[in-house]
């Protein structure tokens, strides 16, 4: 009996070292928290508060772990749909990837703190009575982030992220110039995933 625990025991070992580790993650959540909060309220006068905040939004991403620290991320954020009339609504999407980095003096087994950066394309959409879809305005940029991850277990984490960029998104009005034809850019602050809130998923 003793020889046949012994057995189980190296065999339950063994098996456990040749589990492959979980280099994969998918996470899915809310971003910029703080403005659902704040979306109605006196701090938020004519959308003051969005510019520091962002405006609401939902996420969904993927990451790859390439190596103990380093990961290329990939996200798709879309902000809650904003309603300006009875007419039209207009939807913004970005899509981002990038590389984050763990800080490998702050970890442990239930948590970890990171920091990284994205390269991202912004379009809007409206959808209006007249016209069902059409492409508002675009625009591109760079995003720096820090955030961190709390290990429920194994494969479960609660994610949260902080990030700020700049970029060069094209003029609210949609226009280009009339002269050249070209699109007029703005540059503009970013923040589209901040105070994130998620669970993410390891394989």
């Amino acid at each position: 009996m003793k020889k046949i625990i012994i057995v189980l025991f190296l065999f339950s070992k063994t098996i456990h070292a040749q589990e492959k580790p979980k280099v994969n993650s998918i996470g899915f959540g809310l971003g910029n928290t703080i403005s659902l909060f704040l979306k109605n309220s006196d701090f938020n006068k004519n959308g003051a508060f969005d510019t520091i905040t962002g405006k609401p939004s939902f996420f969904i991403d993927y990451k790859n772990k390439s190596d103990s620290i380093k990961h290329f991320r990939l996200n798709i954020i879309s902000e809650f749909p904003e309603k300006v009339d009875d007419i039209k609504t207009f939807y913004n999407f970005f899509l981002s990837m990038g590389i984050e980095k763990d800080l490998p003096f702050i970890k442990s087994q239930k948590i970890n703190i990171y920091y990284g950066s994205d390269i991202y394309y912004k379009t809007n959409l409206v959808k209006s009575k007249l016209t069902p879809w059409s492409l508002f305005s675009h625009g591109f940029g760079f995003i720096g982030l820090i955030g961190f991850n709390h290990y429920i277990n194994n494969d479960f984490s609660i994610n949260s992220e902080f990030n700020v960029g700049l970029g060069y998104h094209q003029n609210q009005e949609g226009l280009a110039d009339p002269n050249t034809g070209r699109i007029l850019l703005e540059r503009k602050f970013v923040s589209n995933k901040n105070f994130s809130i998620g669970l993410r998923k390891s394989f």
